[in-house]
């Protein structure tokens, strides 16, 4: 993944997931971005039925012959983008829709993504899964 500035983050998004009202979310978040020079600045979010919270913040200068962290590293962590749009990012919101199946009129799953001017745009459509 790249951020706003350029530089590459690692982001790892766990598979087991927390349905918050019409929403999937994936339970923790993970980012790691910085070295070659740079400080790393690492970030865990865990999801749960409450809501998402930082549960770890840490910051490491990997390279002996690198800057350590400064002041500056510690201001450019926004933690409300974190919980908030970091988690945006790999949230999915979820709706029923009418289907009819071998004549029985049911409901499917019909999940929804974000698009990048924040409307909804179907990802699946409706599938044919009883519920």
């Amino acid at each position: 993944m790249e951020t706003d500035d350029g530089k590459t983050a690692l982001v790892r998004i766990s598979d087991e997931t927390v349905r918050l009202e019409r929403h999937i979310v994936p339970r923790t978040l993970e980012f790691k971005t910085g070295g070659d020079g740079e400080p790393e600045t690492y970030a865990r979010v865990e999801v749960g039925e409450s809501g998402s919270k930082l549960t770890e913040l840490r910051f490491r200068s990997t390279d002996p012959d690198a800057r350590g962290v400064r002041q500056t590293d510690l201001r450019d962590v926004e933690v409300k983008a974190l919980l908030e749009d970091f988690v945006a990012m790999f949230t999915i919101e979820y709706g029923l829709v009418p289907v009819n199946v071998q004549g029985i009129d049911t409901f499917a799953l019909e999940l929804l993504g974000a698009t990048l001017d924040n409307g909804l745009r179907a990802i699946h459509p409706a599938s044919q899964h009883r519920t």
